[in-house]
């Protein structure tokens, strides 16, 4: 199956996870345009990665198989049986393609649901409590990090409960206190996101030790964040689905 995913420059889970499983699942025949170079750098997610919490040869090389030729041409001769857009380059599709590809789906993989007017499209979001049309997208790790981790499986475990994450949210401030409280023997790692200012935060892990340390908790927690608390509804296939917004903050409006 051809299909061509069009691609925005800064990392993001959710598409950056979907263009992965799709790789694997087809091959070359799945052609990420433009290139998105962050993922063959080993960028697993971050915005800014230090080189010591990139994910190397997480995604396969594109070199000698991928073919980015005449791109706007074979999406006019509907030589893509689909065009996968993430919802962040939904103006460079606009932009250089005058007529929507017959087949086209949208991934919305925000932390809030990016404002979407409705048009001849799928729209798979990770955030939805289906009442917005939109078809649930859940994300997995890649085998690639399972491997990685599960090479740890022998870390002897020295902490009940564990968290390593970032701590911005304030609920999430407010468990991570509770945690340590109530569990002393409890590992948590709560540290702000890394920026081009501070790419290295106080606390913040290397890969390595970050799953290492993942290995050493009995329980690991898994913390609410800036996404929308939201329920997954079987919507696949429902008929006359309304179309208002889920119950929760949007972010600065896309369209497409």
């Amino acid at each position: 199956m051809k299909i061509l995913f069009l691609t925005h420059p800064y990392p993001n889970y959710g598409p950056d996870l979907l263009l992965h499983g799709l790789r694997k699942l087809l091959g070359p025949t799945v052609v990420d345009f433009p290139r998105k170079d962050c993922v063959y750098e080993g960028v697993l997610g971050l915005g800014v990665c230090p080189d010591n919490q990139r994910c190397p040869d997480w995604f396969a090389s594109d070199i000698g198989v991928i073919d980015r030729d005449d791109i706007a041409a074979k999406v006019a001769s509907d030589y893509f049986e689909l065009v996968i857009c993430d919802v962040r380059a939904a103006g460079f599709l606009q932009q250089h393609f005058p007529a929507l590809p017959r087949r086209l789906a949208l991934i919305d993989g925000e932390d809030r649901p990016a404002r979407v007017t409705p048009g001849p499209f799928i729209l798979f979001r990770r955030e939805t409590d289906g009442t917005d049309s939109s078809i649930p997208l859940p994300m997995a790790l890649p085998v690639e990090i399972l491997r990685w981790i599960g090479a740890l499986d022998q870390t002897p475990k020295t902490h009940s409960v564990g968290f390593l994450g970032s701590s911005a949210d304030e609920g999430r401030r407010q468990v991570i206190q509770a945690i340590s409280r109530d569990f002393p023997d409890a590992l948590v790692a709560a540290t702000r996101l890394p920026t081009e200012g501070d790419p290295l935060p106080d606390g913040r892990m290397g890969r390595d030790d970050y799953y290492r340390a993942l290995q050493s908790c009995r329980v690991v927690l898994s913390l609410p964040g800036a996404g929308c608390r939201v329920r997954y509804l079987p919507i696949l296939g429902k008929r006359g689905m309304q179309r208002s917004p889920p119950e929760c903050q949007q972010s600065p409006a896309h369209s497409a």
